[in-house]
């Protein structure tokens, strides 16, 4: 199972049926319920959201944003409400409960509301925050070979998750973490 946000993007890629399936079965209990729930956006398996949503922490702040992040991106609605923490916590789970529930259990993946093979990039991203769009810009990378455009606020944080995760060969062949003049 994948303990970094670059594996996850990767993993959902190349293989999102069977990590979702090996979280909906909770195979990977050791993941974090963070990374499981960009899992379930990124392959777009609502049953497995709303799974993971019923285990919200309402109080910490950053679950709220990663919730609210990965049901924006199978609904294709804003979910703000979820990380406003002065609204009480039943509504807030009231509120991404019933977004939820207006989607279909079963047949294609979705992804804003729509089967996610209808989905480009460009609006995806649109409706996320910054870690679950770069985990759609890794995502969309290892898919194509040929050049992506990525906004420049974003590319520095692509860059950085790529040296961040850069085997000790990579780093030495590239220099990477060497100091620059």
């Amino acid at each position: 199972m994948p303990h970094s946000t670059v594996a996850l993007a990767l993993l959902a890629a190349r293989d999102g049926h069977a990590l979702a399936s090996a979280l909906r079965e909770g195979r990977h209990p050791q993941m974090p319920w963070g990374l499981q729930v960009y899992a379930a956006s990124l392959v777009g398996d609502v049953p497995l959201l709303r799974q993971l949503a019923a285990h919200t922490a309402w109080d910490d702040e950053e679950a709220c944003r990663t919730l609210a992040d990965a049901t924006a991106l199978l609904t294709g609605e804003p979910a703000d409400i979820a990380f406003d923490l002065g609204h009480e916590a039943s509504g807030r789970s009231a509120t991404i409960d019933a977004a939820l529930a207006a989607l279909p259990l079963s047949g294609p993946a979705l992804r804003l509301g729509r089967p996610r093979t209808q989905v480009v990039l460009q609006e995806a991203v649109a409706m996320v925050g910054a870690p679950l769009r770069h985990l759609l810009y890794l995502e969309h990378l290892s898919r194509v070979g040929a050049a992506l455009w990525i906004e420049a606020d974003d590319l520095a944080v692509v860059q950085a998750l790529a040296c961040s995760t850069a085997s000790v060969i990579e780093r030495a062949a590239f220099n990477i973490g060497r100091a620059q003049p």
